[in-house]
This record gives structure tokens, C-alpha cells and sequence, in this order.
């Protein structure tokens, strides 16, 4: 790619398109779009509406160092630094989960089991909270309720702190240091608990997507042997801080609904309930106190 050719905004699309894809990259097309995007700090459409935008020099050598990036399969999310959640973009970092759809799921389920029984929880526990976007959803849609995101990287406890100040969420929100409930003040007892833990089985990590196992970190992913590690910590542990009438629910790999949902009822939690994904695999077990 020199430097002294004129490069338009479709003519760069198209060599990105080709040259990620000759990379392995596995949606070349689309994630040339989002960096060029932000490299020319516009939306994705302005690109489709002035295609024969030439590029300067200086933009040039931005969007070059992007793709690069990108080759070597470094998620979008931590190039440009921010992935749509809900209605919201939000930061992420380096070390920190990138929010995914399926955890939208986790998000709406709560929110229609309250909804459905016309009230609303006061106190929120997001255990392994990573970038916030499960606790700062929930405070944004029940404006009156308190909430904590707890978690053992300082990593994700930054991001989460800055999104919760991005949007005026942090007056209700305290972010904190703890393995799983552990560090939590013995007396604090919640409405509704929920997380998206670590639970892909250790030896399926290495067979991801590189964009996963060489970039995302592996203690939000990785969930033991059998994927149940963190599960058998969490629910126990919720289920003693759970409130009366209280809900626990948690994101889980599409073949441990049943599990899970039985952990749930050994436990005492009452209609344990397992939902599905935009794919109609099972994602979120909800059970109540």
C-alpha cells in the first residue's frame, strides 16, 4: 500500500476486504468498515454516502497500523476501544471481557421478571462484573436501585468505574475488589444477583477463535474441567445473600441448562427456569428464593 497513490474510502474497503480475508480474518469486510470508521472519526454510514473520500497521508498511516492490528487478530472492540451493549457503546480495555449479545438475554430476563411481577429490586449484585454492562443496564432500567459490580481484576474494575461514569451511573453503582461474594460486607443482601461467569471447559480454550484465546482474558473465560467451576462457587454463595422473593440468574454454555438448573434447586432456589438465545440455544438459568 503506498503512500503516494491516492486511496478513497471505497478503494482502501476494498483492499482491507482483501487482504484481512487472505489473513484468516473471519469478517474482513465489516471490521475494515468499523476502522476506518474510526480513523476518520465518522459513522459507519458516512462512509457508503462519500465513498470517493480521499484519504490523508496521516489517515493513511492510522488506518494502516489498525488493520495491522487486526491481521495479528486483535479484536475490534480493543482496537477502537468500545463495543455496542443495549443501546450503549461502551469502553473496553485491554484484559477486560468484551460484552457480547448473548448477555443482553441474561440482562432482559431479569428485567422481565420484575416487570412481570410489577416491582422492582432495590439492591443489584453483578458478580464478575468485567466491563459493567450488566450492573449499568440494570441501574439504567430500574432507576431507583442500588447496585455493586465486584471482580478480581483491577483491569475490569477501571473499565466499569469509567463507564459508570460515562453514563451518570456511578452515583448508584460501587465498584469492588472480590472473589466471587467472598470480600463483600457479611451483612449486605441483594434483589437480585446476577453473572455472567467463566464456563467454557479448560480444554476447549485453545480451540477458539484466536480474537478469544490469544486477546480476551482467560479468567473470564476459562470454567474448569467441566465448565461448572465457577457455578458451584457462585450459587451457593448468592443464594445466602439473596433476599426473600430475590432472583439469581446467570449466563451459561449452550449444554449446561440442565446443570445448572439443578445446582439451582439443590441449592433451594424455586422456579428454576432455563431461557434461550437469539439462536434458540439455552444461555440464562433463573431461579427465586
Amino acid at each position: 500500500m503506498s503512500q503516494t497513490e491516492t486511496w478513497t474510502v471505497r478503494r482502501i474497503l476494498q483492499w482491507t476486504t482483501d487482504w484481512l480475508s487472505k489473513q484468516g480474518v473471519g469478517s474482513p469486510r465489516l471490521d475494515g468498515e468499523l476502522l476506518l470508521a474510526h480513523t476518520l472519526t465518522l459513522r459507519r454510514l458516512d462512509l457508503f454516502l462519500d465513498p470517493d473520500r480521499p484519504l490523508s497521508p496521516d489517515e493513511l498511516q492510522r488506518y494502516k497500523a489498525f488493520i495491522k492490528r487486526r491481521a495479528a487478530r486483535e479484536p475490534v472492540a480493543y482496537i477502537v476501544g468500545k463495543k455496542p451493549f443495549l443501546h450503549w457503546e461502551l469502553t473496553v480495555t485491554a484484559g477486560v471481557l468484551i460484552p457480547r449479545p448473548e448477555t443482553e438475554h441474561l440482562v432482559q430476563a431479569a428485567q422481565d421478571f420484575f416487570n412481570q411481577q410489577q416491582r422492582a429490586p432495590h439492591t443489584i449484585l453483578d458478580i464478575g462484573t468485567g466491563s459493567g454492562a450488566i450492573l449499568l443496564a440494570l441501574l439504567d432500567h430500574f432507576n431507583e436501585a442500588q447496585g455493586i459490580g465486584i471482580d478480581i481484576s483491577k483491569a475490569a474494575l477501571a473499565c466499569a468505574q469509567h463507564n459508570g461514569e460515562q453514563l451518570n451511573l456511578n452515583n448508584r453503582a460501587q465498584w469492588l475488589y472480590s472473589h466471587f461474594c467472598d470480600d463483600l460486607p457479611h451483612e449486605s443482601r441483594f434483589d437480585l444477583i446476577l453473572s455472567n461467569p467463566p464456563y467454557i471447559n479448560s480444554d476447549v480454550i485453545p480451540t477458539l477463535e484466536a480474537e478469544v484465546n490469544q486477546w480476551e482474558p482467560r479468567l473470564a473465560l476459562d470454567g474448569g474441567v467441566d465448565g461448572m467451576q465457577a457455578y458451584q462457587q457462585i450459587i451457593p454463595a448468592a443464594v445466602a445473600r439473596l433476599n426473600p422473593g430475590g432472583l439469581l440468574g446467570v449466563e451459561i454454555g449452550h449444554d449446561q441448562g440442565p446443570r445448572v438448573a439443578a445446582l439451582m434447586q439443590q441449592h433451594g432456589l424455586q422456579q428454576v427456569v432455563v431461557h434461550k438465545d437469539y439462536a434458540q440455544h439455552d444461555r440464562v438459568v433463573l431461579g427465586h428464593r
